[in-house]
């Protein structure tokens, strides 16, 4: 499966609020260098969605999101240091 219809699917689950399922194929997104699936990754851990809350888990995935070119996985990374987590 191609990394942009895992991402699509990582979404529909996520807009269902099922942040398990969201997190399993974002990840499967992720592993295959998607930027915007590996700034989702960080964002699930940041705020504790379908797995236990973790920073230093979502700065990791901000940071690859960030070295794909990520928008957001570049502002999330900078507010991650503005906020001291």
């Amino acid at each position: 499966t191609a990394p942009g219809a895992q991402l699509a699917l990582g979404n529909d689950y996520l807009a269902k609020k099922d942040y398990a399922s969201a997190m399993t194929w974002f990840r499967k997104a992720a592993e295959k260098g998607n930027g915007a699936a590996e700034n989702n990754v960080g964002w699930l851990y940041e705020k504790g969605w379908g797995v236990n809350q973790d920073y230093a888990e979502a700065f990791k995935w901000f940071v690859k999101g960030a070295n794909h070119n990520d928008p957001y996985a570049q502002n999330n990374l900078g507010r991650l240091y503005f906020e001291g987590n």
